[in-house]
């Protein structure tokens, strides 16, 4: 099972589809099979529901390199990398770097937040903080004070700007002047992340340091000794008032001073956590994407055919998709899909697949390119055996008829498999072709078969047979398509 990507205008499907030859199956699932999900639900069960929209370098990024992913008001898909900003409308990529911003030091940037006036404020790795006002860049401090690298900003509920720097600590702005508060744990480390609890609290994460709590203007260190996992904090989310905190070694959660270990993702470094409008928990990872999804744990790496395992953020725009940066393969976008994939990895015998037939509701026969005929019945698969060898012979075309017959076009002939016994029809027995392509089925019971360059026959109910070709009128020899 995989996702499915659309990535680069070119079908995909986590399992690698290729146009033309089919790599693995792809199903078509009816809304009522998922749930008799809506279209604005994307709880909508498994995983590999999602399909994915994948921008690169190849089409308009400046870096595969991703620091964060992040939605503004005005709906525009913001991106951080070491090569600069970019601003994604749906259609192009518009990029802010030392090019059009002239004050900066380098193109280097963390991270992006919306402040309360919707303008925007970007950390960057050399250039402090960098405000965004009606299209305009300016540097964010207006005192005196020198910081050259932050790595987040945060605002909270009364107004104050917070920004975490690189090495040096916490400031507290206000208009633009920054002022360190006097904690030593929040001087000479780097603040990573910070949010605030439902009581106005506010929580920084630090890179070394542990946990820090502002509380009633007074702080407190909480680290491993207290029970965190790790004095390493990457992310930090409130959720149903309890505090997700994403740490290198994995998530602990914080309520009333006590600490809690997430045991699905112990020793997993967490860059990210999010929460869908459902109220699933996904967790960007240097190994791969999870989701909580009502205590069921889901976890997807480059082996269940994510384009790259190590996700820096993620972020869900207003229609309810979620979008991950990526720190190799670009800019994703998951999106839910009614469609399933089978490949190798759930039994099918050959990803490259050439056609498939329903013999019943929820029962389908797939014919592969080395010989193989399967029967796929929801998650079981199991191959069909025919009295003939067909191993690495391409299987063209399948067809039931009324009578419950498996007819089979290959390129060693045409076989008619009943329940009985196996007939074949080739060269060896009377026929111009044995590459046999598309068949179909007439009002009368008759069974047409066209070939690549031996024109049309028709078999009867009786198995008789008539052959057309260009000497009985037939306008051409070779069939490439169904007659459907």
């Amino acid at each position: 099972m995989g996702l499915i990507n659309f990535g680069n205008n070119a079908i995909y499907l986590l399992m690698k589809l290729r146009i033309g030859l089919f790599l693995g199956l792809i199903y078509l699932i009816p809304l009522q099979s998922v749930s008799q999900v809506s279209p604005g639900d994307n709880t909508r069960g498994p995983v590999f529901h999602y399909v994915i929209n994948q921008w690169t370098t190849e089409n308009g990024l400046v870096s595969n390199n991703i620091n964060q992913v992040f939605q503004s008001s005005d709906g525009h898909i913001w991106l951080t990398t070491f090569n600069g900003i970019m601003r994604f409308d749906g259609v192009r990529f518009e990029v802010f770097n030392k090019d059009n911003i002239p004050f900066l030091n380098s193109n280097a940037f963390y991270t992006v937040i919306e402040k309360s006036d919707n303008s925007l404020l970007f950390s960057s790795q050399a250039s402090g903080a960098i405000d965004l006002n009606t299209g305009i860049f300016s540097t964010h401090s207006q005192s005196d004070t020198v910081l050259s690298g932050v790595r987040v900003s945060f605002e909270d509920s009364n107004g104050k700007i917070w920004i975490g720097s690189n090495n040096d600590g916490l400031y507290l702005s206000e208009g633009g002047i920054l002022t360190q508060p006097d904690y030593e744990y929040l001087k000479n480390t780097s603040i990573i992340s910070i949010c605030e609890g439902k009581n106005g609290e506010i929580f920084f994460g630090t890179s070394g340091y542990g946990l820090i709590k502002l509380e009633n203007e007074m702080y407190s260190q909480f680290t491993t000794a207290s029970g965190l996992i790790s004095n390493h904090i990457k992310s930090l989310k409130i959720i149903n008032d309890i505090l997700y905190i994403g740490t290198v070694e994995g998530v602990s959660l914080y309520t009333e001073n006590t600490f809690e270990t997430y045991p699905s993702l112990k020793g997993v470094e967490i860059n990210d956590i999010k929460v869908s409008p459902e109220g699933d928990i996904w967790y960007a990872t240097e190994t791969g994407l999870a989701r909580d999804h009502n205590g069921e744990f889901d976890f997807f790496t480059e082996d269940n055919g994510l384009p790259s395992r190590q996700i820096s953020s993620l972020v869900y725009d207003t229609e309810g998709d979620l979008w991950l940066s990526t720190k190799k393969s670009g800019l994703l976008q998951l999106k839910y899909s009614n469609f399933i994939n089978k490949t190798t990895k759930d039994g099918l015998s050959l990803n490259s697949v050439n056609s498939m037939i329903e013999e019943k509701p929820g029962v389908f026969l797939v014919g592969s390119d080395n010989g193989a005929i399967d029967r796929v019945m929801g998650g079981e698969i199991k191959s069909i055996n025919v009295d003939y060898n067909l191993e690495n012979v391409s299987i063209k075309d399948l067809l039931i008829d009324r009578n419950d017959n498996l007819w089979i076009a290959s390129y060693r002939g045409i076989i008619k498999h009943t329940k009985s016994k196996d007939i074949i029809w080739n060269k060896e027995n009377g026929l111009n072709d044995n590459q046999a392509r598309v068949l179909h089925e007439d009002g009368s019971g008759n069974i047409w078969v066209g070939f690549k360059n031996g024109g049309l026959i028709k078999i009867g109910k009786n198995d008789e047979i008539k052959t057309f070709t260009r000497n009985n009128g037939l306008g051409v020899t070779i069939f490439c398509q169904s007659m459907n």
